[in-house]
């Protein structure tokens, strides 16, 4: 979305010092065009930004021969609204910058070969780069192709490029870069994919032509379209764009972009982008360089029906939505949404006694009936979950681990989590196991015994089930704080802080996490980053009541971390 690097054609014919002339940007003019560029673009410019804002409203309003600012207003928001007149105070405004092969190493390595592999029936790729600026993206995939395609021309690629900014796709149409676009480029791509002349770069039109470019309103209701050639996508990359939207804007343009795919396909999004709740749609893959959702509709019914939650909640901010549960009279009838109490790990005392004794009491009921009437089936994830006899292994031949094998799994995650509440850890260890036999693909069960091990002192096996945790569900972002925090106390900084940091990556508003970070980094002996990070804790704590439990399991509040915060102060 963002950025003609410099290429400003607007900038020769802007006499930039008449930007003097218009002195008064006041309050109403920061508001209003703040408000006509969120409204039409869902760009946001907030205080911080007031100052971007009203440099790139004056410019384009000198560059518009309006004689004043409300005449100028006036033309962009009156009955007979100048399209064009907007779309360039946008390309004032969407200035950033970009390069080839930025973040692509997992694209290249992995993610297009899977999908070549997987259209080979059809060999057919459609790939769309929203935001896609002056080119350098939509392009870049375009080079992997064709050097992982031999058999190119047996091929139908569609590469499509759109971007708000129409000086961008001017740029990105004429394929023709400075030397500072290709600094991350590797020569081979480099000689085999460019001309060089008097100091620029050429693309070749072979992959020029391979790719289509036009403009496209991310906010706008206009996509998926066939229209627009929005439909039917394998891949679709939009990466730092929605960092400059509002939430909800976010979470209307992921949307339409989950309509746009075709079914297991991916969308590739920057590690800045939102929290990976906005994403809770698809399925996640988080990589050192690059953050991959996958639309895999049958999967994530499988991951909901697994986990017993529609919508990820954040475990380490649970408490605030979590309604109050006094008795059995408050809990939820069906097993489907006791679940969604249990997985949220903040239930206490005697209350969680009570609902665990009301989940086996319902389970047991459910059983006996159902059991009488009908075989044994898998269960679906549009069906509640019932008890499945078990075909039991070998290995089992006490009474307890029978009844464990014929348990639902919801019921021995309930148990699991009240002996690990009363603080029976061997047993509650046991439980988890058997989770983890019974139902491999439960990653928060692999955390849960990652985590008893480590309480345990049993670190390396603690570590090992974090591994496992991860491989099951990437975005489980407790297993990577636990392994940041094990690390942290082997004096393994480095390695805490990169588990770490895919923590906040997960979840910007971790709290905690920039904490332990700063931690690590005050080890190391780096001030700057360790008050950087500390800086940023205390940004999020401001945003939290004082009351609200932070971590898994445990009991330390928002207060109380910002006490430890104090205690860095010298």
């Amino acid at each position: 979305m963002l950025s003609p690097q410099s290429k400003t054609q607007s900038a020769k014919t802007l006499n930039l010092s008449a930007i003097t002339k218009e002195a008064e940007f006041t309050e109403q003019d920061y508001i209003r065009f703040r408000d006509l560029v969120r409204r039409n673009s869902g760009i946001y410019f907030n205080e911080k930004k007031r100052n971007d804002l009203k440099l790139g409203v004056l410019k384009a309003f000198h560059y518009s021969g309006h004689p004043n600012l409300n005449s100028y207003y006036n033309a962009l928001t009156g009955d007979s609204q100048n399209v064009t007149l907007f779309k360039t105070l946008v390309s004032f405004l969407t200035v950033g910058e970009t390069y080839f092969f930025r973040h692509f190493d997992v694209i290249e390595k992995q993610i297009l070969p899977r999908l070549i592999k997987a259209h080979q029936h059809d060999k057919s790729l459609r790939i769309w780069s929203a935001g896609c600026s002056t080119g350098e993206e939509p392009y870049t995939i375009a080079m992997v192709l064709d050097h992982l395609l031999p058999d190119l021309a047996e091929w139908k690629i569609f590469i499509l490029g759109t971007d708000i900014n129409i000086n961008s796709l001017d740029y990105a149409r004429e394929a023709l870069y400075r030397p500072w676009s290709l600094r991350t480029i590797n020569d081979y791509y480099k000689n085999r994919y460019f001309t060089k002349k008097e100091g620029l770069y050429y693309l070749i039109p072979s992959i020029q032509s391979m790719v289509q470019f036009d403009y496209l309103n991310l906010v706008e209701d206009c996509y998926p379209s066939p229209a627009n050639n929005t439909t039917d996508m394998d891949i679709i990359f939009c990466r730092n764009v929605t960092i400059y939207f509002e939430a909800e804007t976010t979470i209307k343009v992921i949307n339409r972009f989950y309509k746009s795919l075709k079914e297991k396909s991916y969308l590739a999004v920057g590690h800045a982008e939102p929290s990976s709740l906005i994403y809770d749609q698809y399925i996640g893959e988080i990589f050192p360089d690059a953050v991959v959702y996958r639309k895999d509709t049958a999967a994530k019914k499988e991951m909901q029906y697994k986990t017993g939650i529609k919508t990820r909640e954040d475990l380490f901010s649970s408490h605030r939505k979590q309604a109050s549960i006094t008795g059995s009279s408050q809990v939820t009838s069906t097993l489907a949404e006791l679940q969604k109490q249990i997985d949220k790990l903040s239930i206490n005392g005697e209350t969680q006694k009570k609902v665990s004794a009301v989940s086996k009491s319902e389970a047991e009921k459910k059983t006996e009936t159902i059991g009488k009437t009908i075989p044994a089936v898998t269960p679906t994830p549009e069906k509640t979950p019932v008890t499945i006899p078990v075909k039991v292994k070998e290995t089992i031949r006490t009474e307890e681990d029978l009844r464990r094998a014929e348990a639902t799994e919801f019921q021995m995650f309930a148990e699991g989590i009240e002996q690990f509440k009363n603080k029976q850890f061997e047993e509650s260890l046991k439980t988890f196991k058997s989770i983890n036999e019974l139902y491999p693909n439960n990653g928060r069960a692999l955390y849960m015994t990652a985590h008893i091990c480590a309480n345990l002192d049993r670190i390396e096996e603690a570590k090992d089930y974090c591994y496992k945790a991860i491989q099951k569900d990437s975005l489980l972002i407790e297993a990577y704080y636990l392994l940041g925090l094990i690390y942290k106390e082997e004096n393994a900084f480095d390695d805490s802080i990169k588990m770490l940091k895919k923590a906040i990556y997960i979840n910007m508003n971790f709290a905690i996490g920039y904490y332990e970070i700063a931690v690590n980094y005050f080890k190391l002996g780096d001030q700057v980053q360790g008050r950087k990070y500390l800086k940023q804790t205390e940004k999020i704590l401001k945003t939290i009541p004082p009351d609200e439990r932070l971590g898994v399991l445990d009991d330390l509040s928002a207060r109380e971390l910002g006490m430890m915060v104090k205690m860095w102060d010298t």
